[in-house]
């Protein structure tokens, strides 16, 4: 390992590849090693980030057996990997970024927590949420106490059926076995966020949600198995084919996938292809609605919503202090909005509207202003009094496995 300020990568998928890129744009990170199991991405992702050839590895065992290459370790491999990949960077030396979920069960987590404080090394969570402007600003607001005392916060996470369908019944999160619960591959984010804002500690929640629609009893007479196939192609809102046609830039593709019509029939062709499988026959596992009900220890509620059917993905975040409210709308729609309505008597209430821009990052600017802050935290010598340590995201981490425990015994009360 040479030079300070470096960073290596395990995993260069969306996240790994955006965060690497995010990285050296600030010009004061060095990146050092990349390992990625699929020999096309590694090289693309390499050449575009002048990495050697002799720092590329294809395999993790063969990045961890080729000693330390950098200060810190972004990991951003497949959920299942999180906990074997995380203890052995840790006992390399590397102090970690770690894609969320942390691990895909509680004694894994512990482990991770465990080891960490052990060898006493540094992990950050990549809970992207905190570090928008849009959370940063209902954060600002509730500080300035001009709502009041936050008395309940209403969470809808609104996953959109197009995301749905790609990530959740044809791709990588379709199955709790190989990856996690719904409630904590995508919801930990939330959960994480209800937290800050309510800045208590959950002492108790119930949880009911279920795979309802898209499952194998519901797939229309006559349908086939892929929907390059299907004589429904014309008329079915979950055609793959079509659905990819009309919205190219939305699609899960390989790198350097060109988008034609002729790509799109031919990728669409290779009968394995998941992501031509229709949505009501591609063996998912994971609820596609969840509710979770949840009791702080000052008295607050909370609730979070998250289910497949909305039209756009976005989060709807609703906010009761004892002066106020506050109304909001974040994620891929327009406007993205902050109201904030204080009580009067008269009920002459003044509505102030903030419209909070996003970046032009991911998660509404939350991944420049994540990666912003890790280098601050690593390299600059700054220190962001909310990063998203390992200590304080594991709350949400636990938080989502006694909701799923919760949801798998009809909804009984769980304390934490």
């Amino acid at each position: 390992m040479n030079g300070k300020n470096t960073m290596a990568f395990l995993g260069l998928g969306n996240r790994g590849y955006i965060y690497a890129g995010l990285a050296q744009k600030t010009g004061d990170v060095n990146i050092t090693a990349i390992c990625d199991e699929n020999a096309n991405t590694l090289a693309k992702v390499g050449d575009s980030l002048g990495i050697p050839e002799n720092m590329r590895f294809l395999s993790t065992e063969e990045f961890f057996a080729a000693g330390k290459k950098a200060e810190v370790l972004v990991i951003s491999t497949p959920d299942a990997a999180h906990h074997r990949n995380c203890i052995d960077a840790l006992r390399a030396g590397y102090d970690v970024v770690l894609e969320k979920p942390i691990a895909s069960s509680k004694p894994e987590c512990d482990e991770i927590l465990e080891t960490a404080e052990k060898l006493k090394r540094r992990v950050v969570v990549c809970h992207v949420l905190r570090y928008t402007d849009f959370y940063n600003k209902i954060k600002q607001i509730i500080l300035s106490g001009n709502i009041g005392k936050v008395m309940h916060v209403s969470q809808s996470e609104n996953v959109g059926w197009w995301h749905y369908t790609q990530s959740f019944v044809r791709g990588k999160w379709k199955s709790e076995k190989t990856s996690s619960p719904m409630i904590l591959a995508k919801c930990c984010h939330d959960l994480d966020i209800i937290n800050w804002l309510i800045d208590d500690k959950c002492v108790s929640l119930s949880s009911y949600g279920s795979l309802d629609f898209f499952a194998p009893e519901n797939a229309p007479a006559g349908s086939g198995e892929n929907c390059i196939d299907c004589k429904l192609r014309g008329e079915c809102l979950y055609d793959a084919v079509g659905c990819s046609k009309e919205m190219r830039g939305s699609m899960i593709v390989p790198y350097g996938f060109g988008y034609t019509d002729e790509e799109i029939d031919a990728y669409f062709a290779d009968r394995s292809n998941p992501f031509g499988k229709c949505v009501f026959k591609s063996g998912n596992d994971v609820v596609d609605h969840q509710t979770v009900a949840m009791r702080y220890a000052g008295g607050a509620t909370a609730t979070l919503n998250m289910h497949a059917f909305a039209q756009a993905t976005y989060r709807h975040t609703k906010i009761s202090g004892t002066k106020g409210e506050i109304d909001a709308i974040f994620g891929e729609v327009e406007p993205t909005y902050i109201n904030v309505k204080i009580f009067d008597r008269a009920d002459k209430y003044k509505v102030e509207r903030y419209d909070v821009l996003q970046g032009d990052s991911g998660h509404g600017g939350g991944d420049g202003g994540f990666v912003n802050s890790v280098i601050d935290y690593f390299f600059r010598g700054k220190q962001n009094p909310d990063i998203t340590s390992l200590e304080a995201s594991m709350a949400s981490h636990y938080m989502a496995f006694a909701a799923e425990e919760s949801r798998l015994g009809g909804g009984e009360n769980k304390k934490l």
